[in-house]
C-alpha cells in the first residue's frame, strides 16, 4: 500500500486508477476486475511492472528502483515501460471502453496468442541457432579430419617414395657389381698381376650379396607400406 497527499493508504485500485488519469484517462476506475482485465492486455515485461509499481498481489507498492533491482533494469527504463503500459491502456479505455469486458477479454486472449506465438518463434530461433552451431561444429570436425588426413598421406607417400628410391639405388648397385665382376672374371694375366683378382672379387661379391639382403629389406619395407596405406578423405577447404 502507499499513501496519498492526504496521508490515507491508497490501494492498488486506487493507485492504478491514479496513474491512469495521470496518463490522460477521465474515467473512473473502482473495480478491481477492469484493473486486471486491462493489465492483461500488456506484454508480461509491463504487466511485472505495473503490478508490482501499484502492489498488486503484493504487501506493498514497490518503487522504481526497486523494481529495476528486480527485473535487472536501470530505473529510468522501469519509469518508459510503465509509462508506454499506462498509455496502452488509456488507448484501451477510450476506443474500446471499460464496461465491455468481453471485448477486453478478446484483447487479452490477443496478446496472450501474440506472447505465445513471439514465444514459439523464439524458441524455433533458438533451435535452428542450435542447429547451426552443430552444423558448424560438425563441419569443422570434418575439415580437421580431412587436414589429419591428408597430412597421414603426405607422411606415407613420403617414406613410399624414399623407400622406392632406396630400392633403386640398390638395385643399381647390385647391377654395377654384377657388371663388376664379370669384367674381374674376364680380364687378362696383365690385370690379374697387378690387382689379384680374388681380393677384388671377393670384395665385389661380398657387396653384391649385402645389396641383396637390403634390397630384400627395402622390398618388404615398400610391401608393408602398400599395406598399409592410409585412408580417409582428401582435404577440401
Amino acid at each position: 500500500m502507499r499513501k496519498n497527499q492526504g496521508g490515507a493508504v491508497q490501494s492498488p485500485v486506487e493507485l492504478f486508477a491514479a496513474k491512469i488519469a495521470k496518463a490522460g484517462w477521465e474515467g473512473s476506475i473502482t473495480d478491481r476486475q477492469i484493473v486486471d482485465r486491462l493489465i492483461a492486455t500488456l506484454t508480461p515485461q509491463e504487466q511485472q511492472v505495473v503490478g508490482l509499481r501499484i502492489g498488486l498481489g503484493q504487501s506493498h507498492a514497490f518503487t522504481l528502483k526497486a523494481i529495476g533491482d528486480i527485473i535487472g533494469l536501470s530505473d529510468s527504463r522501469i519509469s518508459l515501460i510503465e509509462a508506454k503500459a499506462y498509455r496502452k491502456m488509456r488507448w484501451v479505455c477510450k476506443n474500446v471502453g471499460i464496461d465491455d469486458h468481453a471485448a477486453l477479454d478478446r484483447l487479452a486472449q490477443q496478446r496472450e496468442k501474440t506472447v505465445a506465438d513471439e514465444d514459439q518463434a523464439r524458441e524455433r530461433r533458438e533451435i535452428q541457432k542450435a542447429l547451426d552451431l552443430a552444423t558448424k561444429r560438425q563441419h569443422r570436425l570434418e575439415r580437421d579430419e580431412r587436414r589429419r588426413a591428408n597430412a597421414r598421406k603426405n607422411a606415407w607417400e613420403r617414406r613410399l617414395r624414399k623407400a622406392e628410391e632406396r630400392h633403386q639405388q640398390l638395385n643399381d648397385e647390385a647391377a654395377y657389381l654384377a657388371q663388376r665382376v664379370n669384367a674381374l672374371e674376364g680380364r687378362g694375366w696383365l690385370a690379374r698381376t697387378i690387382i689379384p683378382r680374388n681380393t677384388e672379387i671377393d670384395r665385389s661379391r661380398a657387396r653384391a650379396q649385402q645389396c641383396g639382403i637390403e634390397i630384400a629389406e627395402a622390398a618388404a619395407e615398400i610391401a608393408k607400406l602398400h599395406a598399409t596405406r592410409p585412408e580417409g578423405p582428401d582435404i577440401a577447404e
